[in-house]
């Protein structure tokens, strides 16, 4: 015994354009179709129905066999809006901007523990239906007949697909199966999409390929790491034109030259950069006065550059420098201080940091942080709901939640449409709505009020800065490149993956010179030994690891890992040449020597002078 929407979400044919399947409907009748539809949206209002309770006769054996639940049957979506009748794209349209609208409200512990209104299995299938017609759709160049339903099935898509990446509930797999293995080339999907975008902003969007529709609109069915790999193609693309119309030289002349004071790394780096704007992404060539007023010996070619990117975000998105804060959940990821816009120059230097951020990634400099899903959301152009308050915070969420099931009348706990801020010891109270002050929280109008205070907190209170970060990091990414990733996949973006780091990628990857060799000189092997046994002590603090192989890494950088002898004497500390990607490592014959070494190198975090 089945119900519409069981057979619906487990994928059954609904979409089957087939004279055979048109026979099938009209012999079922209008009057079957409309029923089990009525079905499908009495489940989705928690008043699910039996099917055959309704029907005054029993299913026959082919209505069962055409009905009947068939896990990840998507086949009749691979067609795209092709592949749907004209009745069945108005049940399909109709739901899809149902579901879309209630997606919005329902809350976690409804989607993921009570999982009304469809099971977690049920939501899967959803999602693959919706995944594949709108994969195919674009691919097969069939949206404009059927605009509205695809725009419908996007929509929907999306929200799933959002709350899937806040809170899993479909395998990885899932949403890369419509492309599979028919996607093509990185370099040329990157090109294709660059070229759709000039396409776009010179008024031309008729001649925008498929490919690139797919990754404007369904990014997500390129695994993670082949984005990521489109995203460096797109800034190795972008250095190719900036040479090719003269704004720098190929030889990297023409660089940025500053001096920074380590004590005052933030506002030196602020006073000689912010000005820059978009120039930024070009050479900078830093010189450190150190603490005590010296100028510090060592030449730039790459690795201050690094060392002034990390040492000025790591100072910057300090909490106590009083810009960001963290958030109140576990993660502790940062958000900009609500009082941020008070402090002197300080919407400029949330924008400058924009700019920083900009420029870390544009050059592959991994940052050892993280920012709150919701401020991200604002970087990507993309609104916020209720349940990413969660991410943001917690208890307020938690309030939110219980003021949602109370049982009692509202009314008791004397509410209104406002909302009371601490700003510098000032309670300022902000209404909701007009006249926020005199209009009561009741039983009738608190899903307003608890979606009102999460608007306010999700995207209104948060956009100031984030505006403002956002002029910074557009200076130098496009919103184009960064459209292609969630938000979490942007934290990984900026800050490395969370996997364990490869050191089999790390031996196959690396060259030698000096004299060394891999397999038959005694330091280097019990260096790779000391290397992989000791790795969690030896970066106690590293959990970011690079997103794609290290020979990926080469291929952008055309520099390789080198790995050169550091002479005899044993005493001496191994040393790094980070602009070269090269490790300086003495003849250590005892694996304890060489491990106390590398310790005492890496945990003195001292430049040029210690070795």
């Amino acid at each position: 015994m089945h119900t519409f929407e069981d057979n619906y979400v487990n994928g059954a044919n609904i979409g089957r354009g087939s004279n055979n399947y048109g026979a099938k409907m009209q012999k079922l009748g209008v009057r079957d179709t409309g029923v089990k539809l009525a079905c499908l949206f009495q489940k989705m209002a928690g008043k699910s129905t039996e099917v055959n309770a309704v029907i005054n006769y029993p299913a026959s054996p082919s209505q069962v066999s055409m009905y009947a639940p068939n896990s990840w049957d998507v086949e009749p979506m691979k067609r795209g809006s092709q592949g749907i009748s004209d009745d069945m794209s108005c049940i399909f349209h109709l739901f899809c901007a149902i579901y879309a609208h209630l997606l919005l409200i329902l809350d976690d512990i409804e989607f993921y523990e009570k999982q009304v209104p469809f099971t977690l299995q049920q939501q899967q299938k959803v999602a693959s239906v919706l995944n594949t017609f709108v994969y195919n759709s674009l691919v097969q160049h069939t949206v404009r007949g059927k605009k509205v339903v695809v725009d419908a099935a996007v929509r929907c898509l999306h929200l799933l697909y959002e709350r899937d990446c806040r809170h899993s509930f479909c395998p990885p797999s899932l949403w890369v199966a419509p492309a599979g293995r028919g996607r093509i080339p990185i370099a040329a999907a990157a090109r294709a999409h660059e070229a759709a975008r000039s396409n776009v902003q010179c008024g031309d969007a008729s001649s925008t390929p498929s490919v690139s529709s797919v990754l404007t609109t369904i990014p997500h069915v390129y695994p993670f790491e082949e984005r990521v790999q489109m995203f460096q193609e797109f800034i190795k693309m972008d250095k190719m034109a900036r040479v090719a119309a003269g704004e720098v030289s190929s030889m990297g002349h023409g660089s940025v030259e500053i001096v920074v004071r380590r004590d005052h790394i933030v506002e030196d780096g602020f006073r000689q950069l912010n000005s820059l704007g978009s120039r930024l992404k070009s050479c900078i060539s830093v010189s450190f006065i150190s603490e005590c007023g010296v100028p510090e010996a060592g030449l730039d070619y790459g690795g201050l550059t690094k060392e002034f990117l990390t040492e000025l975000s790591k100072t910057a998105f300090d909490p106590e420098f009083g810009l960001f804060s963290q958030t109140s959940t576990t993660d502790g990821n940062l958000v900009p201080k609500v009082t941020a816009g008070m402090l002197d120059n300080g919407m400029a230097m949330i924008e400058f940091l924009g700019r920083i951020v900009g420029k870390a990634l544009y050059e592959g400099i991994l940052l050892d942080y993280s920012f709150s899903l919701v401020f991200v959301q604002k970087l990507l152009g993309r609104y916020s709901f209720l349940d990413e308050l969660s991410t943001l915070d917690a208890e307020l969420y938690r309030n939110l939640l219980y003021l949602k099931n109370y049982d009692g009348d509202v009314l008791d706990l004397s509410l209104d449409f406002t909302v009371t801020e601490e700003v510098c010891g000032k309670r300022i109270v902000k209404e909701l709505v007009p006249d926020g002050r005199k209009v009561t929280v009741t039983n009738e109008n608190k899903l307003q009020y608890i979606h009102a205070i999460a608007d306010y907190k999700l995207n209104w209170q948060i956009l100031p800065p984030a505006n403002a970060f956002y002029r910074g990091l557009t200076d130098l990414i496009s919103p184009s490149w960064l459209s292609l990733f969630s938000a979490n996949e942007f934290n990984q973006l900026l800050s490395g993956g969370k996997h364990d780091f490869d050191v089999e990628d790390l031996r196959c990857n690396t060259r030698y010179t000096g004299g060394y060799t891999e397999r038959r000189n005694r330091t280097i092997k019990i260096f790779l030994g000391a290397f992989e046994r000791a790795l969690d002590e030896l970066f106690w603090d590293w959990n970011r690891c690079v997103l794609v192989s290290i020979y990926a890494l080469q291929v952008t950088d055309d520099l390789p890992l080198w790995a050169t002898i550091g002479g005899h004497d044993v005493e001496r500390l191994p040393s790094a040449s980070t602009c070269y990607n090269t490790l300086k490592l003495p003849a250590y014959k005892r694996q304890s020597t060489l491990k106390s070494k590398l310790l005492y190198a890496i945990s003195s975090n001292t430049g040029f002078e210690l070795s």
